[in-house]
C-alpha cells in the first residue's frame, strides 16, 4: 500500500514538472509568435517606403 502511495506521489511530481514545462514553452512560443509578427510588420513598413 505504501508503495503504491510513493508511486502515485512520484507520478503527481513529474506531472507538476511536465506541466511546468509546458507552461514555459507555451510562453516561449507566444513570443516567439508575437516577435515574428512584429518582424513582418516591420518588414511590410519598410517596403512600403521602400516603393513609395
Amino acid at each position: 500500500m505504501y508503495l503504491l502511495y510513493l508511486r502515485d506521489r512520484a507520478t503527481r511530481k513529474r506531472i507538476d514538472v511536465f506541466e511546468e514545462w509546458q507552461q514555459t514553452l507555451q510562453a516561449e512560443q507566444e513570443a516567439l509568435n508575437v516577435h515574428g509578427a512584429l518582424g513582418h510588420l516591420k518588414d511590410e513598413k519598410h517596403s512600403k517606403k521602400k516603393s513609395s
